[in-house]
């Protein structure tokens, strides 16, 4: 029988904050899971978007490669167009045509929907104008019980918990006691919009604080943690979780104050593109840390490859299979590549030992948010000497500034050869393949 996939994301995590990655004891299943499998030390987002980072998880592709590069209110007819014209094919699409019942706890809709028999989730909005989504709870609720309604047929179930995300309200008893630094409400003041500067004060005064916003993010880590440890021990209960592929990561990390950037995900620092992410398949090593870079584009070919379905000529990844990584330490990429284009626009590139950000325009430097520079047009930092990327070095470092740009250039020039020749994709095709190859 074919494995059962069950992919669980949770918004805005950074990987600093999980406990197997080196924080404290506050994601006790988290890790569990990761003893399980195989805990990816280097994963990194594409983009530091919501709807894009999905995108791109469920594609194999970049977000220039599948054109959605805007997210929420953003995303206009143009976007819609580029992502139609890329003719991506999804990843619940494609599970769909193999035989899987498709499910997904979820509220993003719109395309998002595309391949799912299922599809169900509830936005609210709140005073602050705010999105407002069903608590961790309710979403295992729904997902154990479409997991016990379909558990006889293949599935694939998409949770995506999102109390993880701004304002961060979790269940008080969840609030770890975690030391950190108390900051004045005057910090705020280096925002520039009035508008975003007074929610932002209303939000840390309500919460008591900049170290009890912390606590807070903290405590939705935990929250999300607990609930995702029920949804495992129900699928031990009624016999899903051996032969189950599950999978758990984030669409991109947060922000809490490093860079003059509060409790959001603006920026291309760590804090906002290193996300957690673990594997657990049937016969996968247990307890596996994996160093090497990975992607979010790399998820789609690894699924596909652990159900055994041939990729080449169908399907045109920009990721990788991450199994030779994982069985060999065979590296994937040399290089990290990833950009912002929701509240400045941005590129980076990133190696082991160095990070090149470097704004499209200078117009696209300016925060949409905070309406501030946050850096100069260009930064350059080395990672081993600086790990916080607090010091830049641009001006120090030009030849390796200008070896990272040229790199940069060829990945931002793939593109645009890629759409000058492309062809749309015949999906239904594509899906014909996939059901009668073996």
């Amino acid at each position: 029988m074919k494995p059962n996939i069950v992919f669980i994301l949770a918004d805005a995590v950074r990987a600093r904050n999980i406990g197997c990655y080196g924080f404290d004891d506050i994601t006790p299943n988290i890790d569990s899971l990761a003893g399980e499998g195989v805990m990816f030390e280097d994963a990194y987002s594409c983009i530091n978007a919501t709807d894009p980072s999905l995108t791109t998880i469920f594609s194999g592709k970049y977000p220039r490669g599948h054109g959605m590069l805007d997210h929420g209110i953003l995303v206009t007819e143009k976007s819609l167009q580029r992502l139609a014209e890329s003719g991506t094919a999804l990843l619940p699409e494609l599970l769909k045509g193999m035989g899987y019942r498709t499910l997904a706890v979820d509220w993003l809709g719109r395309w998002h929907r595309r391949g799912y028999d299922h599809y169900e989730g509830i936005r609210e909005m709140s005073s602050e104008g705010m999105d407002v989504i069903e608590r961790a709870d309710t979403v295992s609720d729904r997902a154990i019980h479409l997991m016990e309604e379909n558990k006889k047929h293949p599935f694939f179930l998409f949770l995506h918990y999102w109390d993880t995300h701004m304002p961060y309200d979790p269940p008080r008893e969840n609030i770890p006691e975690i030391p950190s630094e108390e900051l004045a409400i005057e910090a705020l003041d280096s925002i520039r919009s009035k508008h975003y500067r007074e929610k932002m004060k209303r939000i840390v005064s309500d919460a008591g604080g900049f170290k009890n916003m912390v606590s807070r993010y903290y405590g939705t880590i935990n929250f999300v943690d607990q609930e995702m440890g029920r949804l495992i021990e129900r699928m031990k209960d009624i016999g899903l979780y051996d032969d189950s592929i599950i999978v758990f990561t984030s669409d991109h990390g947060e922000s809490l104050t490093e860079h003059g950037i509060f409790f959001d995900h603006h920026g291309l620092y760590d804090v906002s593109i290193h996300v957690p992410l673990i594997l657990k398949y049937p016969g996968s090593p247990k307890g596996r840390e994996v160093p090497g870079f990975v992607q979010h584009f790399d998820l789609m070919p690894t699924i596909l490859d652990l159900l055994e379905r041939p990729q080449n000529g169908m399907l045109d990844f920009n990721g990788k299979t991450m199994l030779p990584l994982i069985n060999d330490l065979d590296p994937l990429h040399s290089a990290v590549h990833a950009e912002e284009h929701q509240t400045q626009h941005k590129v980076a590139v990133r190696t082991k030992d160095f990070k090149y950000i470097r704004a499209l325009s200078p117009k696209g430097n300016r925060c949409r948010y905070c309406e501030v520079e946050h850096s100069e047009t260009e930064e350059l930092y080395d990672l081993k000497k600086d790990p916080g990327e607090t010091e830049n070095i641009t001006g120090e470092r030009e030849d390796v500034k200008e070896e990272l740009a040229g790199i940069q250039r060829e990945y931002l020039k793939s593109f645009e050869k890629a759409t000058a020749n492309s062809d749309k994709w015949d999906i239904q095709k594509i899906l014909g393949k996939l059901k009668t190859s073996i």
